[in-house]
């Protein structure tokens, strides 16, 4: 099953990449690049978008996703959806950041990976 393949990858990755600033790791998902923390406060914004992948990272519309820890199954599915050609609509509480704007935060460091002017924070869902 992909979704398991991409959890034990995604286990793997995150055992072994280090805290790159505020909290944020980069983590590898089948090949993809996403970002995960643990915060677990966070803006009332809505981020909707389409997920797509792009210079192996993965983006919502042009926004690069900071997950939550406990929230990377979904940064899995999505990964797939797009692979796959599925629907990759996805709804995302948090807030966002623009690496140019808030510079030393975590977000310019996910830019440096991943190229992008807004770095989106997800929250626990409603």
């Amino acid at each position: 099953m992909r979704i398991g393949a991409a959890m034990l990858t995604l286990a793997l990755f995150v055992a072994g990449c280090g805290d790159i600033g505020n909290g944020v790791e980069p983590v590898e998902i089948e090949g993809v690049w996403v970002f995960a923390h643990d915060e677990r406060g966070g803006d009332d914004a809505l981020l909707e978008g389409v997920a797509r992948i792009a210079d192996d990272c993965l983006y919502v519309d042009d926004a690069v996703v900071v997950w939550r820890s406990d929230q990377l199954g979904e940064a899995a599915r999505l990964i797939n959806a797009v692979r796959s050609g599925d629907d990759a609509t996805v709804t995302l509480p948090g807030g966002g950041f623009d690496p140019v704007m808030d510079p030393g935060t975590a977000a310019d460091v996910v830019a440096a990976r991943c190229p992008t002017r807004t770095v989106w924070y997800t929250r626990p869902g409603p």
